[in-house]
């Protein structure tokens, strides 16, 4: 049994689809092949369900209520009345290229849940739903670009990496640098101070931290920014022009610029739909 849609907007690409889901009060019990996720985009009435046969129990669905499920799971769901949601299904297989050199996508291990909140993962997936309809090889970058970081996001939050120690294992130099950045985000950060923190050459450090974080130094702390903005948003009354400041972007029009790439909506936007 699937949930009966009234209507879907969906978009696939190979190992990927995500679609918004307007589905009639209905009941479910599949086996998924895909990592599941979703998001309720409204409240709705009591809904039931269960992954992998565990404890079904009822529970209200709030706007931004979030579930997993992993590849190879079964899930049932009951819901009592219409439901709007988000879904992003990604084939395991797509893992490979995001994993670190040493990595492979059997030692990833989600978590299977439930009525979890994680408002900066439904902002990257609608902006993903929204980017995936573009086709020029600009609009395709950009999609992609997004899958990438909503899937880093969800390694990060809900899984477990076996065989490895995620930050013990950095370099002591890294470490240092890493809690620099995170100290002094709301200030001008370069490659020199960086080095300098870090005790090596310019040269030699830019290719330790990408070696160690996949990025370049400007791209990692322009992501730390960008999660520090979304974190003030969603948890302050600080204006945009105070959050512009304590996270080291230029402008206020810089940090809607950067957010609106990521989330698909400005500062006032984002937090108008927390």
């Amino acid at each position: 049994m699937e949930p009966v849609p009234v209507d879907e907007l969906r978009y696939s690409w190979p190992g990927v689809s995500v679609a918004i889901v307007n589905s009639l009060a209905s009941e479910t019990r599949m086996a998924f092949t895909t990592h599941e996720v979703g998001f309720a985009l409204e409240s709705a009435w009591q809904h039931e369900s269960w992954v992998d046969r565990g404890p079904a129990k009822p529970f209200p669905i709030q706007r931004g209520m979030g579930w997993i499920v992993p590849s190879g799971c079964l899930a049932y769901g009951c819901w009592r009345s219409p439901l709007r949601y988000l879904e992003v299904s990604i084939d395991p297989w797509c893992l490979d290229d995001l994993l670190p050199a040493g990595l492979d996508r059997s030692q990833i291990h989600f978590h299977a849940r439930q009525e979890f909140i994680d408002p900066l993962l439904v902002e990257i997936g609608l902006a993903l739903h929204t980017a995936a309809a573009g086709v020029t090889d600009t609009e395709i970058m950009y999609r992609d670009s997004l899958l990438t970081v909503f899937s880093a996001h969800l390694i990060a939050k809900s899984s477990n990496i076996i065989g490895i120690e995620r930050t013990s294992s950095r370099r002591p130099e890294l470490r240092r640098v890493l809690s620099y950045i995170e100290d002094n985000i709301g200030k001008s950060l370069n490659l020199d101070d960086l080095a300098s923190v870090a005790c090596l050459s310019r040269f030699h450090f830019a290719r330790v931290f990408k070696g160690e974080t996949g990025r370049a130094p400007h791209a990692y702390i322009l992501e730390r920014r960008i999660a520090r903005a979304i974190q003030l948003l969603r948890e302050t009354d600080l204006t945009s022009s105070e959050i512009t400041d304590r996270c080291g972007f230029a402008s206020l029009s810089h940090l809607s610029e950067r957010l609106r790439r990521m989330t698909g909506k400005t500062p006032r936007e984002f937090r108008n739909t927390l």
